[in-house]
């Protein structure tokens, strides 16, 4: 409210939420083909201006896309932009599925179902819209350089704010997730074998115990592997 005058700021369907219609469609058209957000401010019912917000995008987006598709996962992109802009900005960087016009609630229902038809979902994001997805996602991950809320509702944090960090966490949680199962397989392999013949007097404790020693080295030195991401 300005001088008892109600303003308002907003998207295209929020301009229609509040009855203003003419918003400019012709004008605004050119921007939102480049990619760029329109946000129009009106009152009685008219728009008196528009702000135009481009979205840098980032000289390694497209590499991290192909990086990201080459280790076999799917990937959308889940904008609160109108369907010109989510488009145009998907179509450079190589996300063939764009979801446009998603409120924050919406960014959670999509990741929702997704995980409802029995798949896994990873959300990124870093902005305050993007906190509900990060949370219902199986795996959160937030920007080092986005909003507080969006950080804490995540599971991950890049601090480097590098996108090339994504494609290296995913191949750093695989190869963790496969080592865990090895460590597990060794950590009960010689024990399993050992304790049992050592009861039956086949084998001779003192062997037993070095077997268990044994089998905690071999978890250690398989767990130094991690550092090493091919």
């Amino acid at each position: 409210m300005i001088e008892n005058k109600k303003i308002i700021i907003g998207n295209r369907s929020f301009m229609y939420e509040n009855s203003v219609e003419d918003i400019l469609e012709d004008v605004v058209l050119e921007f939102e083909k480049n990619g760029d957000t329109v946000v129009y401010m009106a009152w009685d019912k008219a728009v008196r201006a528009i702000f135009v917000i481009s979205d840098v995008i980032r000289d390694n987006a497209y590499d991290v896309v192909n990086d990201i598709k080459e280790i076999g996962l799917n990937i959308s992109i889940v904008s609160g932009d109108n369907k010109i802009t989510t488009n145009s900005i998907a179509l450079r960087v190589g996300i063939e599925d764009a979801i446009s016009e998603a409120s924050p609630v919406k960014k959670r229902d999509v990741v929702r179902d997704i995980q409802q038809r029995g798949q896994m979902a990873m959300m990124i994001g870093d902005g305050i819209n993007d906190a509900p997805a990060l949370t219902e996602a199986m795996v959160g991950v937030a920007m080092g350089r986005g909003t507080d809320i969006a950080m804490e509702s995540a599971d991950a944090v890049l601090i480097r704010s590098n996108l090339k960090s994504i494609p290296y966490l995913i191949l750093l949680s695989k190869k963790t997730n496969g080592i865990i199962k090895q460590n597990i397989f060794w950590a009960f392999f010689y024990n399993i074998i050992a304790i049992p013949l050592a009861v039956a007097g086949v084998l001779h404790p003192i062997i037993a115990a070095g077997a268990m020693a044994a089998s905690s080295l071999i978890v250690v030195i398989n767990s130094l592997r991690i550092t090493k991401i091919g």
